[in-house]
């Protein structure tokens, strides 16, 4: 083990890699709550193989499926690619991959209002994750009482999916308008057992204001006292890997989306217009994210301020452009 008691030790970032690559296998292994490094767990659209595993030499412990690509616009019926999946033997066998799978509850609010909580229950049964993102739910930052009503819908469904797919560990999606409701969601998850939580960082990132930024930032330093292990969802950048700096891991469909809009992301979290094709640009944006995890560890052991810090972040990347997938 690489000790980091010595700031100027000269410590190899290749040495960093298998230190941090080791971990993520364990964790790939055992599960996510064995995470002893930071790791990132990329979102996939299931409709668009493009971004399906396997990305080159990447390594990553996990995936994130969304439940709303196994149903219908307003949620009321699974689909056909549902029924595909079942056929083929469930997640793991239809993508080949060995991995952790992670089904996420996080939809548009028609899908969230249309869906059936037995249909819920078949989906989950049916298709085998390992974990399952808790119900999601409609609730605003002026809307209170909303929220109230919503927050106790989903603790009373994530009971019923608890009891009905017991084989299936759940990850508690903590929602609130308020500092209170947040605490109550909390408090409402862990009674039901649960100790890996989610933050849909995402939900207040998208509106690109400082006063959504702050409100998240609120938000996820109140869920990240009362938790044990927590998942910033929605962030697929250097900056908010850095403002959520704690967490144990990062959900992102970023790779992808720039990939789509022609956009590769360099290993300082820098995006630029690329010529690739869109399946080369999706793992040279995820090779890129993995040598961030990477830097910021790096970082840490050489006595750095690492994720808090820009300067070193981009002087890492310098240095690791020679020897951890760079260009």
């Amino acid at each position: 083990m690489i000790s980091s008691s010595n700031p100027n030790r000269n410590i190899n970032i290749d040495t960093v890699k298998a230190q941090i690559t080791k971990s993520w296998e364990i964790t790939s292994q055992f599960g996510l709550e064995w995470g002893i490094e930071k790791f990132l767990l990329p979102v996939i659209k299931l409709h668009e193989k493009r971004t399906h595993p396997p990305w080159g030499d990447c390594h990553f412990p996990g995936l994130i499926v969304k439940l709303e690509d196994l149903i219908t616009e307003n949620g009321k019926r699974t689909n056909n690619l549902f029924t595909k999946i079942e056929n083929a033997g469930g997640l793991h066998d239809y993508l080949d991959f060995s991995g952790k799978i992670v089904l996420s509850s996080i939809m548009p609010d028609k899908a969230i209002a249309g869906l059936p909580l037995e249909k819920h229950a078949e989906i989950i049964n049916s298709l085998v994750p390992d974990y399952h993102i808790t119900p999601d739910g409609e609730t605003y930052l002026n809307e209170k009482a909303l929220s109230d009503y919503e927050i106790k819908r989903m603790l009373k469904w994530t009971n019923y999916l608890i009891i009905n797919c017991p084989e299936v560990t759940p990850i508690g999606l903590v929602k609130g308008s308020c500092l209170s409701q947040i605490d109550d969601h909390i408090d409402g998850l862990s009674d039901e057992g649960i100790e890996l939580f989610a933050f849909h960082a995402g939900d207040y990132l998208f509106r690109s204001n400082n006063k959504s930024l702050q409100k998240a930032k609120l938000f996820y330093s109140e869920i990240r006292k009362k938790v044990p292990w927590l998942m910033v969802y929605g962030v697929g950048s250097d900056k908010y890997f850095r403002i959520f700096f704690d967490a144990n891991c990062y959900a992102t469909q970023s790779h992808f989306i720039q990939a789509f809009h022609g956009q590769e992301i360099d290993e300082s979290g820098v995006t630029f217009d690329s010529n690739l094709e869109s399946r080369d640009l999706i793992i040279k944006n995820l090779r890129s994210f993995e040598a961030l995890m990477i830097g910021y560890k790096f970082n840490q052991l050489k006595g750095r301020e690492g994720l808090s810090s820009e300067y070193y972040v981009q002087g890492v990347t310098y240095e690791m452009k020679y020897s951890v997938g760079g260009k």
